[in-house]
């Protein structure tokens, strides 16, 4: 078991270039790149202390023997 509480939040959208004022100028760019671009977001939050997850290890250390990884 992992220590702390933990949020995950998880975010995606299609925004428009020109709406950003975000030119596709030049002879070429337009043809690689398109008028949308696509954004996905991932975060993750907890709120262990920077010694809780130190202390989990250690203690699964103790009872399953190190990692062979």
């Amino acid at each position: 078991m992992r220590p702390g509480n933990f949020v995950r939040v998880t975010s995606a959208s299609d925004i428009t270039l020109s709406d950003y004022q975000i030119e596709r100028r030049g002879p070429v760019l337009p043809l690689q790149v398109g008028a949308t671009a696509h954004i996905s977001v991932s975060l993750l939050a907890s709120d262990a202390t920077a010694e809780e997850p130190e202390q989990c290890r250690q203690s699964a250390i103790k009872y399953m023997g190190k990692s062979a990884h």
